[in-house]
Order: C-alpha cells, then structure tokens, then sequence
C-alpha cells in the first residue's frame, strides 16, 4: 500500500502522539518583529498574575478530598535592582519573595527566617522567570488577542506552523502545552498557557519609587555575610607559611 506525503505524515503525528498541522505547500519563512521580543517591565512598575487552572475553565469544581493549594496570584513590584513578590495560594498563604539581581530569598508567612532559593536561570536576567523560552525560533505569528494585536510564541513549535487571523489558530493552539501572547505594542506579556494552566498578567505604574528589604532579611543577610568573612579569615594564608 502506497500513502501519500500527507497521509504518511499524518499517520506519522499520530504514532508520535504530537500534533499534526497540515499546509497545502511550504511555508515561507515567518520573520520575527524587530526589536526585543519581550521587554522589561518599566521601572518603576507593578503586575499581577493572576493564575486559573483547567477545573476553573471548566466550573467543574475540584475532586472530593482535594485540598486547593495552588497559586492564584503573584504580585511584584520592580524598583531599581530590588523586587518585591508575593505569591498567595487558595488558601491565602502567603510567601514572600525578595529578589535582588540574580539573589532571590524566599519566607512563608510565619517562617522563622528567610531561604535562599537557587538561580537556574540561565543567561541574562529577566523579569519575567519562565519566559526565557521566548526567542525568535518560538515565534509563530500575530493575532488580535483581548482587544490588542499580539505577538504569538509557541514553545518548540513545529516546522512550518504559523498563526492566521482565522478563528482556526486559536484552536490549534490549544494543542501546544506552552503558549504566550506578548503585546505588539508594550512587548509585555498578556497571557501564558503553560500545560492547561492560564496566567493573566495586568501591569500598573503605580508602584513607590523605591523599596527597602525588610529588616529581618537585612539582619540575616548580615549575619550570613560575618560568618563567611570569619571562614575565609580562618582559611586565608598567612605570612608564615
């Protein structure tokens, strides 16, 4: 049995378990916009997260014994070099997040101190953690997205796949696990889709000209930083030897 290009490739994203897109003929190549692809948020600035899962879409309401602790906002404030962030759950517990350059210390409301949490972030730092996926090789087009035309990003898109103003992309989208929608104007994020969960982002100029970290944290940081000074004079060579 002989099948065609396209029924072969079909067949083919079928056994693969990924989505098939098909096109009458090659695509040409999608040129991405000019300029950066996603911008800095202003400084000072403000933006909430605000997080809705599959369930919330679906009004289906949440399984019997299921105990609802997933993040439904993040708020950060961007001053200078500091940010302030606060991530509140379902159930209202907070956690806040200081990040100063690369350095980013963590405490759940009610922890007796603060937690330096990792950097894994890889080349420059951005504000916006988790997007750093967003590049010229995961743009797929533009389309007029809540009443603004976006910029649309797909994560390890297929070669070829682009986004038209027909009804049919928003579909076809649904079938990628990470998506994003950048404003053609700001170059900010509007919404990301990242494995059935849904963030808004709305940002806000009203944010103070400059942040403090807490006293806590400073008295912390200050003791961590006599500790590591009175290690490295007890492991520095002296003149004797």
């Amino acid at each position: 049995m002989k099948f065609s290009k396209r029924s072969l490739g079909s067949l083919l994203a079928l056994g693969l378990g990924v989505p098939f897109f098909c096109h009458a003929q090659e695509s040409p190549r999608l040129e991405p916009p000019t300029g950066p692809l996603l911008a800095s948020a202003a400084n000072p600035s403000q933006w909430v997260i605000t997080f809705t899962y599959p369930q919330d879409r679906a009004k289906s309401g949440s399984p019997a014994g299921f105990v609802e602790t997933r993040t439904r906002t993040i708020t950060t404030i961007k001053s200078g070099k500091i940010m302030d962030i606060e991530t509140v759950d379902a159930l209202g517990h907070k956690r806040s997040d200081w990040r100063v350059g690369r350095d980013l210390y963590a405490k759940w409301t009610g922890a007796p101190g603060w937690s330096q949490v990792p950097d894994k972030q890889v080349g420059p730092v951005i504000d916006f953690r988790g997007l750093e996926w967003i590049a010229k090789e995961s743009y797929v087009g533009k389309l007029p997205f809540q009443g603004q035309t976006c910029f649309v990003f797909v994560k390890n898109p297929p070669p070829g796949f682009s986004v038209t103003d027909s009804g049919d992309s928003m579909d076809a989208l649904n079938h990628f696990q990470q998506v994003a929608f950048v404003s053609a104007q700001t170059r900010l994020p509007i919404e990301v889709r990242s494995f059935g969960d849904y963030e808004a982002f709305r940002f806000s100029d009203a944010a103070p000209e400059h942040l403090a970290l807490p006293p806590d944290l400073v008295q912390q940081l200050k003791h961590d930083q006599a500790i590591l000074d009175r290690l490295s004079g007890q492991s520095a060579p002296t003149d004797n030897q």
